[in-house]
């Protein structure tokens, strides 16, 4: 259930590009916000993060496969618009 990728839409071996699309049921949606749901940015950033854990992953033969990729720091994110319930 907490599975942000929903498709890979290309790639390579430097590049993933993924798609998500926010269900409108989602149970995020309900308190963020009432009357305007919006996906918190925290969830925008794991989808991407999601993506760069799969890019990663692919190359265990160099890291070994009992590595998994985590994430231990955000740096000054940013966000370019809102996103609601149905975006991709």
């Amino acid at each position: 259930p907490f599975l942000f990728v929903d498709e890979i839409l290309e790639e390579s071996a430097d590049l993933l590009r993924t798609r998500w699309t926010v269900p409108p049921e989602a149970d995020f949606l309900r308190g963020h916000y009432p009357g305007k749901p919006l996906v918190p940015g925290v969830l925008l950033c794991e989808s991407a993060f999601q993506a760069a854990a799969i890019l990663c992953a692919r190359d265990t033969e160099a890291a070994g496969p009992d590595v998994v990729p985590v994430l231990t720091r955000i740096g000054e994110a940013r966000f370019k618009r809102m996103v609601g319930p149905g975006e991709t």
